[in-house]
């Protein structure tokens, strides 16, 4: 259970994650995923309150991580699972790109922010985490 509840936090943070853009849009700031009723779920059973967060700077880099309040009882380091990258935007098109290692994974979708929602739609992914499809994110105030 523990091994899946990690699983599942990383893959929606990898979502997140490879699902934003910016360089100087407003897509700069801190958003957060908007979680599914099974991920809240399981986060609510680790009794820890656990925030994703994807933090767009406005030099074109991205980082992405949790916020972990109070003791973390999470079955893993919340520091393994933060990524950083690029990100670049041109109109309503954006792409992303995280290297680990030798290894580069990228994609590229569009994006359209609506008050203090994003909303993503990924049309080519290299990433093997991410696949084609829709996100959507909040603004963090």
């Amino acid at each position: 259970m523990k091994r899946t509840l990690a699983i599942v936090l990383t893959l929606v943070l990898a979502l997140a994650v490879v699902a934003c853009g910016g360089g100087g849009s407003n897509i700069v700031g801190k958003w957060t995923p908007v979680m599914t009723a099974e991920q809240k779920e399981l986060v609510e059973q680790l009794g820890v309150e656990v925030t994703q967060i994807m933090e767009f700077m406005s030099n074109g880099t991205y980082k992405a991580y949790m916020d972990v309040k109070g003791e973390s009882t999470l079955p893993f380091d919340p520091d393994e699972v933060s990524f950083e990258g690029t990100y670049k935007t041109e109109g309503d098109k954006l792409t992303v790109s995280m290297t680990e290692g030798e290894k580069t994974e990228s994609f590229t979708g569009t994006y359209k922010i609506e008050g203090d929602k994003l909303t993503i739609e990924v049309t080519d992914t290299s990433a093997a985490s991410i696949s084609d499809g829709k996100l959507e994110l909040t603004r963090v105030k």
